[in-house]
């Protein structure tokens, strides 16, 4: 049998959005988390700089510390004098929320916060408990945010040169290395590290080999992080199995109306997040 497969992981997630939906008590989805992160490892590994260049060959290229939390809370253990190894006839996933803008990621994020708690960990927890899967799951943040920044000058941490250098550093290249395409293979690049692979135990798991058992790996995101995570599926195939992009505007557009159309609506309407015609008069007569 396949290590994962879509169409039984897209069942899922349309079940879990049914049960949200539904009105009845007895019928809503009761997954209960912990608080504690006890078991979230907040870690590093060594990411290419710049995944473009010309001159840098496989051997010698800069890289910096990007940070990255991981937790095997949804992963089965063996009997504990098999040394905690993985039964590779079970279903493997990894699941991996893509970070981007929003509060700095910490070991929170792999258990309530804003960047992983809805689709990714729900869905862990049934795979987990209800289909006897293995789901690793991971967060990766993004360069420049939080700690992961590359450091500019030898003498300084990169956050700390940065802010010193903020105001002075708009027209230099402090942040070449910021785009959205460095960043779609810092996620390639991660999948694909032995850094990632060191949290399957059994000897017989891997990310690539064809003669093992693949994890497969599913990217999660919204909105920004959502574009990334599509994206890294799109450009990467090899790598990113699939991907769960949460209101994503990949399709970019100038003087987007749409989107204060819907505002409008929203502060309008009472009935959808408390709004009001006399909200919504103010916010007009503002523009």
């Amino acid at each position: 049998a396949p290590a994962c497969s879509v169409p039984h992981i897209s069942e899922i997630i349309e079940r879990i959005h049914d049960q949200k939906l539904d009105s009845q008590p007895q019928t809503q989805l009761e997954v209960k988390f912990s608080k504690s992160h006890h078991d979230v490892q907040t870690l590093t590994f060594d990411q290419r700089l710049d995944h473009f260049s010309q001159d840098n060959n496989d051997n010698e290229y800069e890289t910096f510390k990007q940070r990255y939390f991981y937790t095997s809370r949804y992963v089965h253990k063996e009997e504990e004098n098999t040394g905690g190894s993985v039964n590779t006839k079970r279903n493997t996933v990894s699941f991996l929320c893509v970070g981007g803008e929003g509060p700095s990621l910490d070991p929170s994020v792999l258990v309530d916060s804003v960047h992983c708690t809805g689709d990714m960990i729900a869905l862990a927890h049934k795979l987990y408990h209800e289909q006897d899967w293995d789901v690793h799951l991971y967060a990766l943040e993004h360069r420049y945010y939080g700690k992961s920044l590359p450091k500019t000058d030898k003498s300084q941490n990169g956050e700390a040169y940065l802010r010193a250098n903020e105001k002075e550093s708009d027209d230099d290249n402090e942040f070449k290395y910021l785009s959205s395409r460095q960043a779609v293979r810092d996620i390639v690049e991660f999948i694909k590290s032995s850094e990632a692979s060191k949290h399957f135990k059994s000897g017989n798991i891997h990310n690539n080999n064809d003669n093992s058992v693949r994890v497969r790996w599913i990217s999660f995101g919204g909105s920004y992080p959502g574009m990334l995570a599509g994206w890294s599926r799109l450009l990467h195939p090899d790598a990113v199995y699939g991907a769960v992009a949460n209101s994503a505007p990949v399709q970019a557009e100038a003087n987007f109306r749409r989107y204060n159309d819907h505002v409008s609506l929203d502060l309008g309407e009472e009935s959808l997040v408390g709004g009001s015609k006399m909200c919504l008069d103010i916010f007009e007569s503002a523009h």
